[in-house]
Formats: C-alpha cells, structure tokens, sequence
C-alpha cells in the first residue's frame, strides 16, 4: 500500500533519483510553493538507485535546477485531466515557478527516463494489465470530452488548494518521520536517511504560505471571472 514515488534532481549536469512512499497522489500540492521548498523537502528522502518502473511508479517529479525545467505526473486531482494539467501548470508559472519551464510528463514514467536519457525499456514493466488500462483510457477519454468551463477549472484547483491546507496537520511523510523518532528514542534501530528525521513538511515558514495561498487565491478568482487565459 502507498503512493509510490520518485524525485530527481538535477545540478550541475548530474541526478539524484529519490524515493517517497506517499507522495504521488499529492504531487501537484507538492509544488505550490516553488522551488526552494521542493528542493528542501527533496533532498533529506531516501536515495534510490534507479527509477521505480510503470507498474510500480504512481508519480514522479524531476526538477532540472540546471535548465530551470521541471517535469512531473501524478496527483489524484491532475491524472486523467488534461485541460486541468495545462491550467495548473500556467498557474505555478504565473506564480510560484516564475522563470521555470514545466511540462507534465504525457508518458509517465517513460518520459522521466527518456528526460535522463536512460534506456525506456529499464522503466518498461514486463507485466501489463490491458483491462486497467482499458479502464484509464475510457476514464481519459471522458474527461477529455467533458466540457469544463473556465468556472469549473477553478473551483478544482480551489478544491486542491482547500484539500492541501485542510491536511497541513496530517502529511503521511511527516507522521512516519515522527513514528521513527519515537521508534529511536526507545534505542530501537530504525533504517532511514537521518536527515530526514529532522526535517518538516516542506519547510515553510508560516508567513510564506500565507504569501503563496494569496497568490495561488487570487489566480484563481482571476481565472473565475474570465481574466486568465492558456497561451
């Protein structure tokens, strides 16, 4: 059980591959606040040796300090939403990822693989389940025929928003940081990256969320009332 993830980081001209447990269903919330926060958050997790494969990976995220680019797939709100993707990610443009290029990762997987370089088939799972994919493709199909209006795409980024900020207590990541914690305080040996341990959801101070929920609201209100628009 879990919502298995990747991140990977890319400085000077070299990656690190990085694993989370719970992350992929709420991936999109991950990048609200820009790209300090997601790098602070990013560095202390378990390193990995390579990419999860299709049937193992709900979600990744790469984030290529070099280029200023950052690719992604995942979260519960983004998948199977392609008009909703392309809105969310003008709005972290327009706000929190100003200079950034970001692009959502149409492939999954494959497309952070073939962003690395690396051999697809080294990410390509032997093992398919048509009828799963037979429902994903239906259920894409259907959200690609609806016809969302402008109102629409934003009282759903304004339930992503609203869903974040409801949820700031219980962040899973941080919760199983805190069982370790009390796992080793009772001298028990717990296997983890001890930089993690210290580390808090996202690293944001309170003033700064406040900043970015205001700039991430006042998008939104903008998109309500026809000010925005996708390129």
């Amino acid at each position: 059980m879990g919502h298995r993830t990747n991140y990977i980081l890319i400085e000077n001209q070299e990656y690190d591959i990085y694993y989370a447990h719970w992350d992929a269903n709420i991936i999109g919330r991950k990048l609200f606040y820009g790209t300090d926060s997601l790098v602070q958050y990013i560095r202390p997790l378990s390193i990995s040796e390579k990419l999860l494969d299709t049937i193992w990976a709900e979600g990744s995220v790469l984030v290529d300090i070099d280029k200023q680019h950052l690719l992604f797939w995942g979260d519960e709100f983004l998948w199977h939403n392609p008009l909703l993707v392309k809105y969310f990610v003008k709005m972290l443009q327009d706000t929190t990822w100003r200079e950034w290029n970001i692009e959502w990762a149409q492939e999954g997987q494959v497309d952070i693989a073939r962003y690395l370089g690396l051999d697809i088939k080294d990410v390509m799972s032997e093992v398919e389940d048509d009828e799963d994919e037979d429902d994903e493709d239906e259920l894409l199909l259907s959200k690609k025929n609806k016809k969302y209006t402008p109102s629409d795409i934003a009282d759903l980024l304004e339930q992503m928003l609203n869903n974040h900020l409801q949820n700031l207590d219980y962040d899973p990541t941080t919760a199983i940081r805190n069982i370790i914690k009390e796992h080793r305080n009772k001298g028990n040996e717990v296997s983890v990256n001890p930089h993690a341990l210290e580390h808090e959801n996202l690293n944001v101070e309170e003033a700064e969320r406040v900043e970015v929920v205001k700039q991430l609201t006042d998008w939104i209100i903008n998109l309500r009332e026809g000010k925005i628009t996708l390129p």
